[in-house]
C-alpha cells in the first residue's frame, strides 16, 4: 500500500513556520534544547551547510506539495549520494525521523496560530491520541483532556510530545463539548517533572514532564512566533567579533525565505478590522551597521541583530492621517515587501534627533524616499529586538542634513 500524504492541501501557517527556520549544522539533535528547535532546522550529523540545505528543501517540498515519505526518501538518497554523507542509523528509521519530526512540528506550530485566531469562539482544546495500540500509556491518560486554550498545561503538553508522537489537539466551544459529551477538566493533569541527561555529553538538561520525551517539553506554537530569528539574532551579537560576518551569511538566506510568509501576514494584518498584537521578523542588521553601533559610545549596543515589526505599527504606518497630508504614507504594496526593501535599502542612517536607525529606499515615480525608523533594543513579544516603530515618505534634502543624519551604509 502506498504511503499516505500528511497534507494534500498546502497548510500556509505550517509552511511559513518551517521557512522561518534557520539552517543550523549540528553533530547531535541534543545540541539544541527544547524550544530552540522551533527556531532552527537541524539534522543530527549534518554539519555542512549545502547538505543541510538540500535535506531542508526536500522537507519543504513535503509541506508545500504534500509529498509522501517514499518521495522524500528518494530525494534523501540523492542528497546522500551527492554529498557523500555517512549518516548514523538505518535509512528507513533515519528518514522517518527527519520527515515526521519536521512535518508534524510544522503542522502543530501552524495549528497553534489558527487556535489563537478562533479561541474567542472556540476557547477550549481537546487532547487526542491516535487511539491505537501504539499510543504511549501516559499519552492515553491525557486522551480527551479538555482545558482552556490559555491554560499553562499547554506550555509543556501541546503535542507532539516526543519522537513519533501522533497526538493532536482540537478546538471546541461549549456547545460542541456538550454534543460530544465532554466537560472541561476542573484542573490540569498533574505535571511530574523528571531530571534528564544528555547521554552523549553527560550534560544535565532542564527537567521534563513525565511522559514527554527529552527535548519535547515545550509548546512549538508559542516558541515559533519569532521563529528562529530571535535565537539567531542573539547568537550573532554574542559571537566573537571576527565570527559575526560568517554567521550573518545565513541571514541573507533567511531573509529571502521570509518574504512570501511576511507578505501574507502583512496583507492579513492590514485587511483585519482589529489589532492582533502580533510581531514578525523583517530582517537582520548588517555587519557594518553592527560594527558602527558597537563602537559608538553614544549609541546603545544592540542586544540582538534581529529587526521586527508589529501589526500595530504596520497598520499605523498606513493610517488615514498619513495619507491626508500630515506626512505621506508608504504605499501598501511597498509595505508588503518590507523585508526585501530593508535588505536592498539604498542607505542606512543614524538619526541623532530620534535616536533611531533609518532605512531608506527609492520608490518608482516618487521624488521622495521611503523610510522606516528602527528603535534599538525595543521589547516585542517579550523579546528584545530592533523594532520598526514608524515610517513614511521623506525628501532627500532632509536626509542629507548631516547635523541630524549620519550615513552608516550606502549613500543618499
Amino acid at each position: 500500500m502506498a504511503e499516505p500524504k500528511l497534507g494534500a492541501v498546502p497548510f500556509t501557517e505550517a509552511i511559513d513556520y518551517f521557512r522561518r527556520k534557520l539552517d543550523l549544522p549540528t553533530e547531535s539533535w541534543s545540541d539544541l534544547q527544547e524550544d530552540a528547535h522551533a527556531r532552527a532546522f537541524v539534522v543530527a550529523g549534518a554539519t555542512k551547510a549545502d547538505l543541510l540545505g538540500d535535506i531542508r528543501a526536500a522537507a519543504d517540498d513535503a509541506l508545500e506539495n504534500g509529498t509522501t515519505i517514499a518521495e522524500f526518501r528518494k530525494r534523501f538518497d540523492e542528497t546522500v549520494e551527492k554529498h557523500g554523507w555517512s549518516y548514523r542509523g538505518k535509512r528507513g528509521w533515519r528518514t522517518r525521523v527527519i520527515f515526521d519530526t519536521n512535518v508534524r512540528t510544522a503542522y502543530a506550530a501552524g495549528r497553534w496560530q489558527q487556535i489563537q485566531r478562533v479561541k474567542q469562539k472556540r476557547p477550549f482544546l481537546i487532547y487526542e491520541t491516535a487511539a491505537d495500540e501504539r499510543v504511549r500509556p501516559m499519552h492515553w491518560s491525557w486522551h480527551h483532556t479538555v482545558l482552556p486554550a490559555d491554560d499553562p498545561w499547554w506550555d509543556t503538553h501541546y503535542p507532539p510530545n516526543g519522537w513519533g508522537c501522533r497526538c493532536i489537539v482540537r478546538t471546541a466551544s461549549d456547545r460542541s463539548l456538550e454534543r460530544e459529551g465532554l466537560v472541561p477538566a476542573k484542573r490540569a493533569p498533574t505535571r511530574k517533572y523528571t531530571d534528564r541527561v544528555n547521554t552523549g555529553t553527560g550534560e544535565v538538561l532542564p527537567p521534563t514532564p513525565e511522559g514527554i520525551d527529552t527535548g519535547w517539553g515545550y509548546n512549538v506554537g508559542k516558541a515559533a512566533q519569532l521563529g528562529p530569528a530571535q535565537a539567531f539574532g542573539q547568537r550573532v551579537m554574542s559571537a566573537p567579533r571576527d565570527i559575526r560576518p560568517e554567521l550573518l551569511k545565513h541571514a541573507d538566506q533567511y531573509q529571502r525565505l521570509l518574504q512570501p510568509g511576511f507578505r501574507r501576514w502583512a496583507k492579513s494584518a492590514l485587511e483585519s478590522d482589529q489589532v492582533r498584537n502580533e510581531v514578525r521578523p523583517v530582517g537582520f542588521l548588517e555587519n557594518g551597521i553592527i560594527e558602527h553601533l558597537v563602537d559608538a559610545d553614544a549609541i546603545p549596543t544592540p542586544q540582538s541583530a534581529l529587526v521586527t515589526i508589529s501589526d500595530r505599527v504596520l497598520r499605523h504606518m498606513v493610517r488615514p492621517t498619513k495619507a491626508a497630508g500630515r506626512g505621506k504614507a508608504i504605499p501598501d504594496e511597498t509595505l508588503l515587501d518590507l523585508p526585501g526593501h530593508l535588505r536592498r535599502s539604498r542607505a542606512v542612517l543614524w538619526d541623532a534627533q530620534r535616536e533611531n536607525l533609518v532605512y531608506a529606499w527609492d520608490v518608482a515615480g516618487e521624488s521622495r524616499f521611503c523610510v522606516v525608523y528602527v528603535k534599538l533594543n525595543h521589547v516585542d513579544a517579550g523579546q528584545v529586538a530592533q523594532s520598526v516603530r514608524s515610517g513614511g515618505m521623506i525628501e532627500s534634502a532632509t536626509l542629507r542634513d548631516r547635523k541630524r543624519f549620519e550615513v552608516l551604509n550606502g549613500e543618499i
